[in-house]
């Protein structure tokens, strides 16, 4: 399904717990297929993270996750 190498890219806001909050994936320079993105957008709500710190008390943060989709190898 995928012939080249695609990235997609989505920023996270991760609140204090570490928990992902919302999901936006970013505007891609080439075309992406909406499976991808979908697929991307999903899994990155699934994460958990150590929470940010501000000195010894954690914070909510955003990063942004690249995924990246090759084709299957025969």
């Amino acid at each position: 399904m995928v012939a080249t190498m695609v990235e997609v890219e989505v920023k996270v806001h991760i609140d204090e717990l570490g928990r992902v909050v919302s999901a936006d994936p970013l505007p891609s320079a080439i075309p992406v297929r909406n499976f991808l993105v979908a697929a991307a957008h999903n899994a990155a709500l699934a994460w958990r993270f150590e929470p940010a710190r501000r000195g010894d008390r954690p914070v909510s943060s955003e990063m942004v996750l690249k995924f990246q989709y090759r084709p299957a190898s025969r």
